[in-house]
C-alpha cells in the first residue's frame, strides 16, 4: 500500500527530449508536476529530421500517507529509460540524474529517426513506448529512510515521414526549420532553420490555439544555417503555432509555453 501510494504521489516525475546540448531545468515553475504532462504528450518525430523538445519538472517536497503522515522526498533517481527508438539517447540535468525534492530539473533524449522506423515499433506503426524506470528515496517516519521504484509508462514517442511536417529529406537546396529549443519555454526560445539562399526574407508568424495571430516579423537570412532568439515572456502559458516562410514554402512547427 505504501509503495503504490508513494508511486501516485510521485506521478510528477517527468520526461523530456532534446538534440542539441543539455536541457535547463526551469527554475519558474513552482507546482509540482511535469510539463508537458501525460495528456498532452511528446510531439511526434519525423523521419531524417533532428528530433528535439523538452519536458520540465517539479519534484515534490513531501507527501502525505495514512497511517505514517508526512513523507519527505529525499530525491527521485532515473534508472533507466527503456523503448526509445533505435539511434536516441537520452541525459539529464542534473547529470546523475537525481532530482532532489522541492526542485526542479529536466530529462533530455535526442535523435534522428530514419525512414525505416516510420514503419516500427510494437505494432509496426511507427509509435515506440517509452517506459520510465525510477526509485524514490524518502523518509518514512518510525520506518527511516526507503527506497520505492517505479516506473513511468505514459509517454511515447512517434515517427512519421518526413513530408508529413512539410519537410523532405535533409538537402543543402532545401528550406528547413528544426523544432524550437527549449520546449517548453519560460522566457525565450531558439529557431533554427536552414535556407538555401542569400538575402532571403522570412516571414515568422505565431497563433494561440484559438487561431489568432500574436506574432508576425520579417527577418533577413544568410545562406545555410540561421538561429534566432524568440522572447516569449509577454505569451500566456499554453500551445502555440509558429511558421516560417520562405518563398511559397512554409513550415510550422508546435511551441509550448509553460509559466514565467
Amino acid at each position: 500500500m505504501l509503495k503504490k501510494l508513494l508511486n501516485l504521489a510521485l506521478f510528477s516525475f517527468a520526461l523530456s527530449v532534446h538534440s542539441f546540448g543539455q536541457c535547463t531545468p526551469n527554475t519558474a515553475l513552482t507546482a509540482t508536476g511535469y510539463y508537458p504532462d501525460s495528456a498532452q504528450g511528446l510531439p511526434p518525430s519525423y523521419a531524417t529530421v533532428a528530433y528535439s523538445t523538452v519536458v520540465q519538472v517539479r519534484t515534490p517536497l513531501d507527501t502525505t500517507v495514512a497511517p505514517f503522515g508526512t513523507i519527505a522526498i529525499n530525491y527521485i533517481q532515473l534508472d533507466s529509460v527503456k523503448g526509445l527508438p533505435a539511434g536516441f539517447t537520452y541525459a539529464t540535468n542534473p547529470s546523475n540524474g537525481k532530482f532532489p525534492g522541492g526542485t526542479n530539473g529536466c530529462i533530455l533524449i535526442s535523435g534522428t529517426p530514419t525512414v525505416v522506423q516510420e514503419t516500427g515499433g510494437p505494432k509496426s506503426d511507427g509509435k515506440f513506448p517509452i517506459i520510465v524506470y525510477y526509485h524514490s528515496n524518502v523518509t518514512v517516519p518510525v520506518v527511516g529512510v526507503t527506497n520505492q521504484p517505479g516506473t513511468n509508462d505514459y509517454y511515447h514517442i512517434t515517427v512519421l515521414p518526413a513530408s508529413a511536417a512539410g519537410i523532405v529529406e535533409s538537402e543543402n537546396d532545401k528550406f528547413n526549420v528544426l523544432p524550437n529549443s527549449p520546449n517548453p519555454a519560460s522566457n525565450h526560445t531558439d529557431i533554427c532553420y536552414w535556407t538555401p539562399n542569400t538575402d532571403n526574407n522570412i516571414e515568422f508568424r505565431v497563433y494561440n490555439v484559438l487561431g489568432s495571430l500574436v506574432t508576425a516579423k520579417m527577418m533577413h537570412s544568410d545562406k545555410g544555417s540561421n538561429k534566432f532568439t524568440y522572447d516569449t515572456s509577454s505569451l500566456t502559458p499554453g500551445i502555440y503555432l509558429y511558421s516560417l516562410k520562405s518563398g511559397d514554402r512554409t513550415i510550422s512547427r508546435r511551441m509550448i509555453v509553460s509559466a514565467h
